[in-house]
């Protein structure tokens, strides 16, 4: 009664029973070499875990944005009211360097207080990473080697 529940637990390997279980979901379908328990565990973070950075956004990486968002509304502003132009259907896009001319102070000073309010959040930190350094090592072999195949499962089971 009680064989097939020890051939389990003779079977499976001592760090399955030290680490904290986590809500993982993937499904070794190897036969011969079967990855280990840790490789399962990274895998089974699945596909839409997102592992921190190293560091925060820094205020030089939301500058370039604010000035295309500046440069947006410009334009906007300065064909605001102009019937809409119809643009011939074509896969050939060439990014405009036209620089429209300045909005309205009142606009303009908007987005300056916008700017010191948003740069002001942005400061650059280090991070708490939310995986191990074995684990972001491991990670990493995965994607360096050639010999894995992860796949999706159906549903949305996690990897495979």
């Amino acid at each position: 009664m009680h064989l097939n529940a020890h051939k389990v637990l003779g079977s499976t390997a001592p760090e399955c029973y030290f680490t904290h279980p986590t809500k993982s979901s993937c499904h070794d379908l190897t036969v011969e070499r079967s990855t280990s328990q840790t490789a399962k565990q990274v895998l089974g973070l699945g596909g839409k875990f997102i592992i921190k950075p190293e560091y925060t956004t820094a205020r030089c990486q939301v500058r370039d944005l604010i000035e295309r968002l500046q440069r947006d509304a410009a334009i906007k502003v300065y064909f605001a009211g102009e019937d809409k132009v119809e643009m011939p259907n074509t896969k050939l896009y060439l990014k405009s360097t036209w620089i429209p001319p300045l909005p309205s102070p009142e606009i303009d000073s908007r987005f300056e207080s916008f700017d010191k309010a948003l740069q002001a959040l942005f400061v650059k930190k280090k991070t708490k990473s939310n995986v191990t350094k074995f684990q972001s090592s491991l990670i990493d072999t995965f994607v360096e080697d050639g010999t894995h195949i992860i796949a999706g499962s159906d549903k949305g089971l996690g990897p495979c």
